[in-house]
């Protein structure tokens, strides 16, 4: 744990979150270097530095340009691997609310770095590039399906309440159809499907699709996913291996089964 001169956790116990996404994961768990830095406003230049030192060239910049821009904005975190066996969490500690509080923020990140620890490779710079990396809409579905997951394991009332929560007011919209779920769900997504979707949708709208397959053969078959892709297969074939079918045939079948969880068709 690196944490900043000035800096207060939020979360004061990270580690707890980390061993239940080590948990959900135990068969994809590899021994490594993990780092995690935190980091208030006034340490942003320190965390820059230490994210350098750990990670070289992983873009530190990250920290001043996205994640921590104004104290007012400075909420988040990310997860960066050097490409050989060190994985380093940055989370800012600016801003106290149930994200940052309860574990759930530690939870997500570290998914990100089981994902990468199988996968073998560092995220692209570029979301809406894909192929063999999963698309952006699993990547981050699936740490969001994990934080809640994990964090609210011992309450399914309590699970089902937080995920509504995070969920971006999706529930009951009438815009959220089978039609426009399936339409999301695209690989490699061309400009007109930018202006016409929520990109910020692969938070929500992914964790539901990943709920949909840890229903059907566990959260162990999720990160399969990321194994597969590995050795270079794309996504569409990665499913068909894992869940026994064609993803364009269980699409359909999944958008319905969300639609009808947010109250459409």
């Amino acid at each position: 744990m690196v944490i900043g001169p000035s800096t207060t956790l939020t979360n004061k116990e990270p580690i707890l979150a980390i061993d239940l996404v080590t948990r959900l994961y135990s068969g994809y768990i590899e021994s490594a270097e993990v780092y995690f830095l935190a980091f208030g406003f006034e340490d942003r230049d320190w965390a820059e530095g230490q994210m350098e030192s750990l990670i070289p060239n992983a873009g530190s910049g990250w920290i001043k340009d996205f994640a921590c821009r104004t104290k007012e904005t400075c909420l988040g975190g990310g997860a960066f691997y050097n490409g050989v066996n060190r994985f380093l969490i940055v989370e800012t500690m600016e801003i106290a609310n149930i994200h940052t509080t309860s574990g759930s923020l530690e939870a997500h990140e570290f998914t990100h770095v089981v994902q990468q620890m199988n996968i073998k490779k560092a995220r692209p710079a570029t979301e809406f590039i894909y192929d063999p990396w999963p698309p952006v809409w699993f990547w981050e579905g699936q740490a969001n399906f994990s934080q809640h997951a994990t964090i609210y394991s011992e309450s399914f009332d309590t699970y089902m309440r937080e995920r509504r929560a995070v969920s971006g007011g999706i529930f009951n919209r009438p815009v959220f159809t089978s039609n426009h779920i399936q339409n999301y769900f695209v690989f490699n997504a061309p400009a007109d499907w930018q202006k016409n979707y929520e990109r910020w949708r692969q938070y929500d709208l992914g964790a539901m699709f990943v709920e949909v397959l840890v229903a059907l053969k566990g959260p162990d078959a999720t990160m399969e996913m990321w194994k597969i892709a590995s050795t270079g297969v794309n996504f569409d074939i990665a499913f068909e291996r894992v869940y026994r079918i064609p993803y364009a045939k269980a699409l359909p079948i999944m958008s319905k089964a969300i639609a009808l969880q947010l109250g459409q068709r």
